[in-house]
């Protein structure tokens, strides 16, 4: 697994600047090499993240402001203070109340993100940043003042209503420059299905929504185009406290969040949680239905051709779930949630002894994980991992697996009502795989006995309780790279 790459700093919220011509701009170590979008720039995304590479690695500091204005009636539309706590810089994305870093630093380069929804269509805007809110170590950088030094203007409008594809580029070049304003654009319970193509490139963001149904994130290359964040459950706020559009109380911990959403597909492209090691509760992608004061939809979610990424429970799905072809890798008990979930063809690896491969928590008469044609592994050294970790009335199916060396002997470490397997082979060979001190309650499934059983769950819709997941044609899918086919 990469090393995360991201030097997370405490941030400014608005947009970043930088003054007059920008080759040599800036004081100690830190002249402007670039900036995106460059001064004066027009028909700039309305969701545009600021952009400044230096020629050395910029730090953040201690005090000072960032602040956006109108151009037109020098109204201050965004503002951070950055002498606040990482922990009281509050977002709204997706109607969900989450903590967000302002700034984030990656070499040279410093990425200020505005808030949400602060930038209009057709708008002219200046920024001003105080001196010493990015330094060099030792000299701080001038920064910007006046309403001259940093002029940019957004589009004119957004994609015209029913459009059924719209693309994402980080380099601004698309309808929108981060995922998160293409779902933005998309109405809540809307019935039209549309496609986001997203362009190569990481886009380091948090992505929520809630209530937005018919949606495939279609992406340009599976390992080329990479949604990344270091968010926790360290950084999040309380659980108790509900804080999404549903008035319920749900995790806000993941990368990628969808709540009360069907009909949406991710596909090609990879998620990423860039928490370190040790760094608590980290998923890659929440999918969800939250109870609350308004009536849920039914969460629905396909993923083909994905590769998730975190170090503990990297996928959490509370919902009904399809997913094929796809890389799970993490710790800790890292696919959990009630389901019921479907896996074809997947290949999961987990990275520490000691932990569980699954927690699936399905109440008593419903499925919870089964997994067909995958494979299952573990980093090198991992001898002592199991299979599943859930209450009494979980089920974890495996029908035709392959496994590696990582398990111990027992291979499961909690009883589940409806635990089974058909046909486990070595993941080496193919040869029978030594169940031999598996507890006696894991069913052992045979054709000549269990044929019917066997059968059904092959059945993606049995497993789902009646959906067939069905994957849309994108529009815009030829030319990409693993798109979906079917």
């Amino acid at each position: 697994m990469r090393i995360p790459r991201l030097l997370l700093v405490l941030g400014v919220l608005p947009m970043l600047l930088i003054r007059g011509a920008f080759a040599q701009e800036g004081t100690g170590k830190l002249a402007v090499v670039s900036r995106n979008p460059d001064q004066n720039a027009g028909s700039v995304c309305a969701d545009t993240h600021l952009n400044i590479t230096f020629s050395a690695a910029p730090t953040l500091g201690n005090s000072g402001q960032i602040r956006i204005f109108d151009a037109a009636d020098n109204k201050l539309v965004d503002m951070l203070d950055v002498g606040l706590p990482t922990n009281r810089q509050t977002y709204l994305i997706g109607g969900s109340s989450l903590h967000a870093y302002p700034v984030i630093i990656t070499g040279n380069t410093a990425v200020i993100y505005p808030h949400h929804g602060v930038l209009a269509y057709g708008k002219t805007y200046y920024v001003q940043m105080d001196s010493g809110v990015l330094t060099d170590g030792a000299a701080p950088f001038a920064g910007f003042g006046g309403s001259a030094d940093w002029v940019f203007s957004t589009k004119a409008a957004p994609p015209p209503a029913g459009v059924d594809r719209v693309v994402v580029a980080a380099d601004g070049t698309g309808d929108f420059a981060t995922v998160q304003g293409a779902v933005d654009y998309v109405p809540e319970k809307n019935t039209r299905h549309l496609t986001i193509n997203i362009k190569n490139g990481t886009y380091t963001e948090i992505v929520c929504f809630a209530g937005k149904n018919n949606i495939t994130f279609l992406g340009e290359d599976r390992r080329q185009t990479i949604v990344e964040y270091s968010n926790n459950n360290n950084f999040q706020p309380n659980l108790a406290t509900p804080q999404t559009p549903y008035g319920g109380a749900s995790y806000r911990r993941g990368v990628f969040m969808g709540l009360n959403s069907s009909d949406v597909v991710l596909s090609n492209f990879t998620i990423r949680n860039t928490t370190r090691k040790g760094g608590s509760q980290a998923e890659a992608i929440v999918f969800k239905e939250v109870r609350g004061q308004a009536e849920p939809n039914t969460s629905q979610t396909i993923l083909t051709h994905m590769d998730l990424y975190s170090f503990q429970d990297t996928l959490q799905i509370s919902g009904k779930a399809y997913l094929e072809d796809t890389y799970i890798e993490g710790d800790t008990d890292y696919m959990w949630g009630n389901g019921p979930c479907y896996f074809l063809n997947c290949r999961f690896k987990t990275l520490t002894n000691g932990t569980s491969f699954t927690q699936t928590r399905n109440t008593a008469g419903h499925h919870g994980f089964v997994f067909v044609d995958s494979q299952f592994d573990g980093a090198s050294g991992v001898t002592t991992a199991t299979l599943g970790n859930g209450s009494r009335s979980s089920e974890v199916v495996l029908i035709n697996c392959a496994l590696g060396t990582m398990l111990a002997p027992r291979g499961w470490n909690s009883r589940g009502a409806d635990n089974a397997e058909y046909n486990t082979t070595n993941l080496s060979d193919g040869k029978p795989y030594d169940m031999s001190k598996w507890p006696v309650w894991v069913k052992h499934l045979t054709m000549e006995k269990d044929a019917a059983t066997i059968a059904n769950y092959r059945d993606p819709k049995w497993v789902l309780e009646g959906w067939t997941p069905v994957l849309p044609q994108p529009a815009g899918a030829e030319g990409q790279t693993g798109a979906v086919e079917r």
